[in-house]
């Protein structure tokens, strides 16, 4: 059987090299992006996998490219992840076993760009993600498998990732072994439960502080390292806000306020009569200590 990889980064190389340890005895044809200005890139390590497994590799510097090294190949299955460009429809409609991808959500839910952010924004406690079959539709193809994972009121989008890359990774392989063996069933998805997300761009992190607490922890965990970050302004300096607790006392202020300078994070009031304490902050992508920058309790955040 000749199988393709089409992908990057960490989470890719780790799903191509479960999947890879139970189906070795095929054919594998790896195509990776050029995205070596892509801070997240692995390319380097991906080559060393190939040669360490004696795998072709290739690297594609755009859609059109990749297209003819995978049409130059032919296979009977394709698996996605970290993957640049759409996938064109003749290439969906070659393998005979379909192409797959890894969606970071539980499909039917959040569907489109950025989904597990979004999961993060709204304050789910599980998160998750989905390999299922490519269709023409936007992520609406039917369910090869799922994982799950909790998520506490406290952990971040990296902490998330983490989690669902670690259980992807072992669990996976296996469905992925009995599928090609024509002993996987896959499930189709429920329309009626189906939700969509847009997909989301830097400028889209600036906090409105007149949310609730609740709402603006969750706003600045689901966008924390490795994502470009959630943002104020004081005095008119963008301030990056990687790291932030729920203050759960009462208060009252103006959203935005500075209300406490403490040793190691300063209190800022939200809607609602509610505050976050900030934690940690950077200026121009390099760290500040919070109290440098909030400096007075006259500072009102944008």
């Amino acid at each position: 059987m000749k199988l393709a990889f089409l992908g990057s980064k960490a989470l890719g190389l780790a799903v191509l090299t479960a999947v890879h340890s139970v189906s070795n005895e095929h054919s594998w044809r790896i195509v990776h992006p050029l995205d070596d200005d892509d801070g997240r890139s692995c390319r380097e390590d991906f080559a060393k996998f190939a040669q360490e497994h004696n795998l072709e590799i290739l690297t594609a510097s755009s859609q059109a490219a990749a297209d003819k090294m995978i049409q130059d190949y032919r296979p009977d299955a394709i698996l996605v992840c970290g993957w640049y460009w759409l996938i064109s429809l003749p290439i969906l409609q070659m393998p005979p076993l379909g192409v797959f991808g890894i969606h970071n959500s539980l499909l039917p839910k959040y569907r489109g760009g950025s989904p597990l952010v979004w999961s993060i924004i709204n304050g789910d406690n599980v998160v998750g993600a989905t390999v299922f079959r490519f269709t023409e539709g936007m992520d609406d193809g039917p369910i090869l498998y799922q994982v799950k994972v909790p998520l506490g009121i406290d952990d971040n989008i990296s902490v998330a990732l983490s989690r669902i890359n670690d259980k992807l990774s072992k669990t996976f392989p296996t469905q992925w072994s009995s599928y090609l063996r024509g002993e996987a069933d896959m499930t189709p998805q429920d329309e009626s439960i189906a939700t969509y997300c847009g997909q989301r761009a830097p400028e889209d992190g600036q906090i409105d502080w007149r949310k609730p607490a609740k709402s603006i922890h969750d706003f600045v965990r689901a966008q924390t390292k490795p994502y470009p970050g959630a943002y104020c302004y004081a005095n008119k300096q963008k301030v990056t806000i990687w790291t932030t607790e729920i203050d759960h006392r009462i208060y009252q202020g103006v959203p935005g306020q500075v209300l406490l300078r403490a040793a190691n994070y300063v209190v800022i009031a939200c809607g609602q009569r509610t505050a976050v304490r900030i934690l940690e902050i950077s200026i121009d992508n390099g760290p500040h200590h919070v109290r440098e920058v909030f400096r007075s309790v006259k500072l009102r955040l944008s």
